[in-house]
């Protein structure tokens, strides 16, 4: 690992438990050590609880194919979760490359914070698969879209009150 990630803070894996409120719901996450570890240690000034040398409204994390970007994306913003108006979109250049990569990760990833053992929903949790949207127990809504344009931009969320946006 290069001296530069070691700047950082570092965060432990953490859990997510919804269990003693709906029954089910339950994950671990573990980032990879190195730049993945660190990207999730970073606040990006939305819970509050961050320290101003922590806190990062703007993170721009590169590099090449598989190591572990989207990954990271989709991981951050589930410490976000517990708060019913936290509202997450995540962008890809077009709708084929989000189906492919993104929306297909974020679905098999979150499902075991969304379904109880007999596959039903819990809490407000649910999956509109034709609008990529994904709802988590507590009410928090990811979605998942394209942004190819200024003009996507202007048309679809000029006035949008988002909480988070992640380019992948």
């Amino acid at each position: 690992m290069s001296e530069y990630w070691k700047k950082f803070p570092v965060n432990s894996p953490f859990a997510l438990d919804f269990r003693a409120e709906h029954g089910a719901g339950y994950m671990e996450v573990h980032p990879q050590k190195g730049p993945q570890k660190s990207f999730i240690a970073c606040s990006g000034g939305i819970s509050g609880e961050e320290r101003r040398d922590q806190d990062f409204p703007l993170i721009f994390y590169g590099g090449a194919a598989g190591g572990g970007k989207s990954w990271s994306l989709l991981a951050d913003a589930l410490k976000y979760i517990d708060c019913p108006y936290f509202y997450a979109v995540f962008f890809r250049k077009t709708i084929k490359q989000l189906k492919r990569t993104l929306w297909k990760e974020a679905k098999k990833m979150y499902m075991p914070l969304l379904i109880d053992k007999k596959g039903k929903f819990i809490g407000k949790a649910n999956i509109k698969e034709q609008d990529m949207i994904i709802v988590f127990p507590s009410g928090a809504l990811f979605e998942f879209s394209y942004l190819d344009r200024d003009s996507d931009c202007e048309q679809n969320w000029q006035g949008a009150e988002i909480t988070a946006a992640y380019f992948d």
